[in-house]
């Protein structure tokens, strides 16, 4: 069932993408702790009462950053996963990762990739989609059962969290999603199901 919007809602949404939009490119050229509301205010051509009709904070446009990350790996990444082999799709996913952090912009990363960040704490959608593999690849005894899928995650991701992490402190110096391959290659292995 197909619902169509009003001229109002599309606005809204509009107004609202325009506006986090503008945080992103502030947040990427000034830092986090140095854009101030007013300033996105300014860059989007609202006000400061409408920036608060859409978010509670400046915290909320971080919010977005992960739900918009979360909702592009559950449609667009999961959707280019099927029919692949489980190891080339928790491969694939992890390009996809890399590729994805790159397109966030080195200086928010910096920003993000912090201990502070609560974010990376919270059960997320990406991380349902690679589960989602990860079971798929143990049912089809492709993949130990020795460890559970959740765990062999949560691996997956402190690997791929500390291979960002170290792009950030060589100034995006290496080649992301080569280093992110070749890592998650060389870790696949040791679950295999042998």
């Amino acid at each position: 069932m197909r619902i169509s919007m009003t001229n109002r809602q599309r606005k809204a949404l509009e107004t609202k993408e325009r506006i986090y939009q503008s945080a992103l490119e502030l947040l990427e050229s000034d830092g986090y702790e140095n854009i101030r509301i007013e300033d996105v205010c300014q860059k989007a051509g609202v006000s400061i009462g409408t920036f608060y009709n859409y978010f509670k904070s400046k915290n909320e446009i971080l919010q977005l950053i992960y739900q918009k990350g979360d909702d592009y790996f559950e449609n667009t990444v999961s959707d280019a996963l099927e029919g692949l082999e489980v190891e080339e799709a928790v491969i694939e996913f992890f390009r996809y990762y890399a590729k994805y952090n790159i397109n966030t912009g080195l200086t928010t990363l910096k920003q993000l990739y912090n201990p502070e960040n609560e974010f990376f704490t919270q059960k997320r959608g990406m991380q349902h989609v690679l589960g989602r593999l990860i079971q798929e690849g143990q049912e089809e005894g492709k993949l130990t059962k020795k460890i559970s899928s959740y765990e062999i995650v949560c691996d997956l991701f402190v690997l791929a969290r500390g291979i960002v992490y170290d792009y950030c402190l060589k100034d995006g110096q290496f080649d992301l999603v080569e280093k992110m391959e070749s890592y998650i290659q060389r870790v696949l292995k040791t679950y295999r199901n042998e």
